[in-house]
């Protein structure tokens, strides 16, 4: 069962913030923001569009690594990213489905 999505609150205002930062150092900087207006998670479209707002900024080469958490996935978000050379890490949930096992089992299997 998934867990809804928890935000941020001003009174009853959802304060829904989608945050692009570099690590430099050891030390996560913001570099762009986008205010969702709503709460829950963000779409592809609008994440497509910070990335080619950061792009502006950087080269694709600069990027290590995208670091991103569980509801960053999807398959038009990933292919996106790997069209611009972006690498990235995603944390999954354990109950995500990968080649028909939940990521939890496969981690288990794979240990084995």
């Amino acid at each position: 069962m998934r867990t809804p999505a928890r935000n941020w609150k001003y009174g009853q205002t959802d304060v829904n913030v989608l945050l692009l930062a570099v690590i430099w150092r050891g030390v996560a900087i913001p570099l762009l923001y986008e205010l969702l207006p709503h709460g829950g998670g963000s779409h592809t479209k609008i994440r497509h569009t910070l990335m080619d707002d950061a792009l502006c900024l950087l080269s694709a080469a600069e990027i290590r690594v995208l670091y991103a958490d569980c509801e960053f996935v999807g398959y038009d978000w990933i292919q996106g990213l790997a069209c611009r050379g972006i690498p990235i890490c995603v944390r999954l949930r354990s109950d995500t489905l990968m080649d028909d096992w939940t990521v939890k089992d496969w981690l288990y299997r794979s240990a084995g």
